[in-house]
């Protein structure tokens, strides 16, 4: 549904005209394009807030289960929310089901499609999975052993069976998870300290002074950072080892940042928080690499471009990093972390949890609506990839951490798993 359709059913007080009122396609159709709404514009929102109340009411009513599934899964994950992939594994599902207008042809080529992909897609798992078990960072007693959500992150940023990125975005993100581990979770402040100026360092002969488990994990992690600048290198003749390393960089400043919060007992102001803490979820670095992986020909113009996509990169960062708070703050501070944004919100205000709760829920709207202006701004300077990827991105805060932490309890995450890179779907001969 364009703009000019929009106002065509919703009036300027963002209320649905009469005419449409009964067409409940037409409602929920308007609920999913507001979410689409711009900074600095309204009229999306009041009509988000007036369609869901009447989508919220009509189910209550409603007999057609078809579309009582459709409208229940808008309002739990509107389209625009969700990883696309994702999307497409239960729409085959709920379309199959579909007493009228079903189309049998349409269907089996959805099907075979999704299988299709998810072959690839299971040859790149094979891949990162092996190379997981040569790090040997999965007997890391401390650390997280995600390799199959790590890789569900790279699936998320770019599914599409051409894109040869996704193995090198999944040691991006499985490396990003035992870094964090180390900070949050084992290293003592000194020896975090310790990791942090070799980290800045980038020198292999300053890991003497680190403990053997940091040892083994930097060279790990120097050694996979080092060989995708050699295969840039080698193939485009641009010497990207510096711009990888800041982003890198950047990350363990964050890190540090917080566990020297986590040290001396300090609850930092929400503002302190947030200017920090879109960059330690670790969604930067993330960007940064498939940036470079998106891109057809690297260049020295190519990479100074990137900061063109700085803030449409910061939201996406900050969604992740706010929806993640949403979902798994409570657990983080029980095995011992930093406040996180509830709570930072919480000690400033003095609000209630539910109430900063709330506040986290309207700010991530927010969010969303600065960067869906920002890729408008810059839609025609970056391929469609990367600023699909960046979106995704965050789409995936949602998916991986609404009702709980997907990527930290693999029971939450298995039946995604078995669904998206396990079981084909069964086509009728």
């Amino acid at each position: 549904m364009d703009i000019i359709f929009l106002k065509d059913v919703i009036d300027e007080n963002g209320n649905v005209k009469g005419h449409f009122y009964e067409d409940v396609v037409g409602m929920l159709n308007v609920y999913e394009a507001s979410y689409h709404s711009v900074e600095d514009e309204s009229i999306l929102d009041d009509a988000r807030i007036f369609t869901e109340k009447y989508l919220k009411e009509i189910i209550e009513k409603m007999s057609d289960k078809n579309m009582l599934s459709l409208i229940s899964h808008a309002l739990a994950f509107p389209l625009h929310w969700i990883p696309p992939r994702v999307e497409s594994m239960w729409f085959i599902e709920l379309y199959e089901t579909r007493l009228i207008g079903m189309n049998p042809e349409v269907l089996e080529f959805a099907k075979l499609d999704y299988n299709m992909v998810q072959a690839v897609h299971q040859e790149d798992l094979k891949y990162v999975s092996s190379w997981w078990k040569e790090t040997r960072w999965e007997k890391f007693g401390f650390a997280r052993d995600r390799i199959v959500e790590n890789f569900m992150w790279s699936v998320a940023e770019n599914y599409l069976p051409h894109f040869q990125g996704r193995g090198d975005l999944t040691k991006v993100n499985a490396m990003i998870t035992t870094i964090d581990d180390v900070y949050d979770v084992y290293g003592t402040l000194q020896e975090l300290e310790q990791f942090t100026n070799v980290m800045n360092s980038w020198d292999a002969n300053a890991i003497k002074e680190l403990p053997h488990y940091m040892q083994i994990c930097f060279l790990a992690f120097s050694n996979a950072i080092n060989e995708m600048s050699y295969n840039v290198l080698a193939n485009e003749s641009v010497f990207i080892l510096p711009y990888f390393q800041k982003a890198w960089q950047d990350l363990s400043h964050s890190y540090i940042i917080e566990a020297r919060w986590f040290s001396s007992g300090y609850t930092p102001t929400f503002e302190e928080f947030v200017n920090n803490a879109y960059m330690s979820i670790g969604i930067m670095p993330i960007i940064k690499h498939a940036y470079v992986l998106s891109l057809t020909s690297v260049s020295e113009d190519a990479l100074k471009r990137i900061g063109r996509a700085e803030n449409m990169m910061r939201s996406a960062s900050l969604i992740v990093r706010l929806t993640n708070d949403m979902g798994t703050s409570s657990d983080e501070l029980e095995r011992g972390d930093v406040p996180k944004s509830i709570q930072c919100y919480m000690h400033e205000s003095g609000a209630t949890e539910v109430e900063a709760r709330e506040y986290i829920k309207k700010l991530i709207m927010e969010t969303w609506k600065k960067m869906n202006k920002e890729r408008q701004a810059i839609v025609s300077e970056f391929p469609r990839e990367f600023l699909d990827c960046v979106t995704n991105l965050a789409r995936m805060g949602h998916f991986m951490y609404t009702d709980g932490d997907k990527h930290g309890k693999p029971d939450m995450f298995k039946p995604y798993a078995l669904s998206l890179f396990v079981n084909p779907i069964k086509v009728e001969p």
